[in-house]
């Protein structure tokens, strides 16, 4: 009998990201997971995961790589994937374990979702702002948040 070529693709509302991760990471796949971001119906940004043996080695979208693309597509609710079988690169810029990028991709994913709690639409663009607040003389932020700020578009 000879082996079938099987297409995995879908629709992210049927089977979220950190899914699809899973997926690829438990079935050991070589290969790359391109995501498609839709608004509206209308795709506003598109990104890929590279796997290597159920490893994540390497992430990107169209404005950012490595751990900054991780945070930019938890963001990502809307959208489709699709996996193409033994696609590599050489670029290895996701050194963590898959499990501790799913960890942190829904962390993430939570953080996104208090924030379109707290902001009325998309079309708001964030500022930093030189006044801390009465009483607040620092703020502690991760390296990741660190790696957020150049993205800011305010």
């Amino acid at each position: 009998m000879s082996e079938m070529a099987v297409s995995l693709h879908g629709d992210l509302e049927t089977l979220d990201l950190p899914d699809v991760i899973r997926l690829m990471h438990v079935s050991k796949k070589t290969g790359a997971v391109w995501v498609r971001r839709l608004e509206g119906g209308e795709e506003r940004e598109e990104g890929v995961l590279y796997f290597r043996q159920g490893q994540m080695v390497s992430a990107r979208t169209d404005l950012s790589r490595g751990e900054a693309a991780l945070q930019a597509m938890a963001g990502w609710e809307g959208g489709q994937f699709r996996f193409e079988p033994g696609a590599e690169t050489e670029i290895v810029d996701v050194e963590r374990e898959t499990d501790a990028v799913v960890a942190g991709f829904e962390s993430a994913r939570e953080e996104w979702r208090q924030l379109r709690s707290l902001v009325a639409h998309g079309n708001v663009v964030p500022r930093l702002v030189s006044d801390l607040g009465p009483g607040r003389e620092s703020v502690e932020i991760t390296a990741e948040q660190w790696r957020l700020i150049p993205l800011l578009d305010g």
